[in-house]
């Protein structure tokens, strides 16, 4: 299955996930855990406790509880998105930054971590310049599928998923 073809049948699955709104719970549980456990974020954030965050719309793992529940221990930064699909990751003033951390979107992923999106590469394009930010995608279990990366795809770190965190590689 080509990828344009992969992502619209991804979007049928994520859409009709069922129990969804438990599962972002136990995705967003395990992300908040995950955060204050794993050594190299921990330090990531102890440097600086800048998180960049996608506002989730539509059917992506809901990530605004989150961050409302944490604007006391984090500063959140959202991508702002360029006509040429290259991104900054900026506060709710305006003002950017390049956090340690990045918490992303994704329609699927396979084995060795890389993610489908929405086809731009505006997250590829981004961690390209920035190799050094610890990438954790949010996905459902039934968003795991087989597919080729292409050259310019940019693996994962970290997925999270309502019953398991997967790493494939020592960071």
């Amino acid at each position: 299955m080509k990828k344009e073809e992969l992502r619209q049948h991804l979007k049928v699955v994520r859409q009709n996930v069922a129990d969804k709104k438990e599962k972002n719970n136990r995705i967003i549980g395990r992300l908040a855990k995950f955060l204050t456990i794993r050594k190299n974020i921990v330090r990531a954030l102890e440097k600086d406790n800048s998180i960049f965050i996608y506002q989730s719309q539509g059917n992506e793992v809901d990530t605004n509880k989150f961050v409302f529940r944490h604007l006391d221990k984090y500063k959140f930064y959202f991508p702002d998105v360029y006509k040429d699909w290259s991104m900054d990751a900026v506060d709710a003033k305006g003002n950017k930054s390049v956090p340690l951390v990045a918490i992303v979107p994704l329609l699927g992923f396979n084995k060795d971590l890389h993610r489908i999106g929405f086809g731009k590469g505006c997250y590829d394009k981004y961690f390209k310049r920035y190799p050094k930010t610890i990438k954790i995608g949010l996905a459902y279990d039934e968003c795991q599928c087989e597919f080729e990366a292409d050259d310019f795809d940019v693996p994962l770190d970290y997925i999270i998923t309502e019953s398991r965190i997967i790493c494939i590689r020592k960071i």
